[in-house]
């Protein structure tokens, strides 16, 4: 596979694509940090006509990875993709391969990942770490991710599973995620294997991936009736973002919303 090395000092943190499926939009502001970590993608017929990818990479240790997932992930999947293959098999191999060269180029930084795929109008979900991904409308508010972070006991149990540690909330007491893109410095104790949903396009609904910017202040449901009161997806992405720097988060944030 060859990798397009978009050097990040140069190289934009939002890679999209003229032709999309669905109507979105993407908002991100670096905050309050002093430097922006977060890509994100935004890619019509990816894969072939009527495939649409979005996804949202949260770096850590720097923006290296972040920027290979945004530039690479997609394009790893719709070089093994055939119609009637696996979907989920597919990602989960996808971000095996991009995680193992992220290891080798920079094995001290990382990323956290919240893919969303659709494909013959089923809506498939990969995440790791704490970026989110949520599906509402009028009538439900619908997590499609799992927050991998060294607080929760289950991941707790893989991560000592896996031969690694937990000190003062933290993976090895460096890393406050059980699972990422990179961090080759931590061996096996971190995990690339992603949380996997899939759910049907329901006309009407909206989809939100946004990092932990977002998170650390505002719930799912808070996200989702911005998102569902503002008909045009760039526009909720943006008050989604201003709404999490008003409450004062401390992180960069990155929004996409689409709707169905």
């Amino acid at each position: 596979m060859f990798f397009n090395e978009i050097p990040p000092a140069t190289g934009s943190n939002f890679v999209s694509s003229v032709r999309q499926c669905f109507k979105s939009g993407h908002s991100d502001t670096i905050g309050p940090r002093p430097t922006m970590e977060d890509a994100s993608a935004a890619i019509g017929d990816f894969a072939g006509c009527g495939t649409q990818y979005y996804a949202i990479f949260d770096g850590h240790g720097g923006n290296n990875v972040a920027h290979f997932a945004a530039y690479n992930l997609h394009r790893t999947f719709a070089s093994l993709y055939q119609p009637g293959l696996d979907v989920e098999k597919i990602l989960v191999e996808s971000i095996q391969q991009i995680h193992e060269e992220a290891c080798k180029k920079w094995p001290t930084v990382g990323c956290t990942a919240a893919i969303v795929i659709i494909i013959n109008g089923v809506i498939y979900c990969a995440n790791l770490g704490d970026t989110r991904i949520i599906f509402a409308n009028d009538k439900s508010v619908q997590r499609l991710s799992y927050d991998h972070k060294a607080t929760d006991q289950i991941e707790c149990e893989q991560v000592i599973k896996r031969g690694g540690s937990i000190y003062m909330d933290r993976v090895g007491g460096l890393l406050a995620l059980t699972r990422s893109i990179g961090d080759g410095h931590l061996g096996n104790a971190i995990s690339c294997e992603p949380y996997l949903a899939h759910v049907k396009v329901k006309p009407g609904s909206t989809l939100i991936i946004a990092c932990d910017g977002v998170w650390d202040v505002m719930t799912d449901e808070e996200a989702s009736k911005i998102a569902l009161a503002n008909n045009n997806p760039a526009t909720a992405a943006r008050l989604i973002m201003e709404e999490s720097i008003h409450r004062q988060t401390t992180d960069n944030v990155s929004v996409i919303c689409i709707k169905l």
